[in-house]
């Protein structure tokens, strides 16, 4: 198991690597749907369907590691423009919480956003929209706690 420090570093990493990982996402997907990936809330129903057509399945999208970290990093890109006081953050504190180390966005109004966990939620539910539907919630959440 890794110490904090080695966590810390994981998640500054992670979270350095974002565009290129978006860039990627450009080779791993199909154009057409790349092509409309443009940070819009509705983007995120765009590339849910996609995820639920061709992806399918939590345990195929966990056989693609690298097609799940790049499609984090786009829907916690996009969440992130869409929620404006979302900040990056990494729970390092407690080692029993369950997202303990799991890249998240959290808002003003203290909301969590967990991005790759928040994918495979969505291809359990078998609904393309959650994404957009969660982010849409948390935006209205955060303005109602300004």
């Amino acid at each position: 198991m890794k110490n904090k420090k080695e966590l810390e570093n994981d998640f500054e990493w992670w979270i350095t690597c974002i565009p290129d990982k978006i860039e990627r996402l450009e080779e791993l997907i199909p154009p057409s749907i790349f092509s409309q990936l443009d940070y819009s809330l509705q983007s995120l129903n765009i590339l849910g369907n996609y995820i639920i057509e061709k992806i399918q399945t939590v345990s195929n999208l966990k056989n693609e590691q690298e097609l799940w970290d790049c499609i984090a990093s786009y829907v916690g890109t996009c969440y992130r423009r869409n929620v404006p006081t979302a900040k990056w953050r990494v729970e390092l504190e407690d080692k029993n919480n369950l997202f303990y180390g799991v890249p998240a966005l959290r808002t003003d109004a203290m909301t969590n956003f967990y991005p790759k966990y928040e994918i495979t939620t969505m291809l359990d539910r078998k609904r393309a929209d959650f994404l957009y539907a969660i982010t849409k919630k948390h935006n209205e959440l955060q303005r109602d706690s300004i």
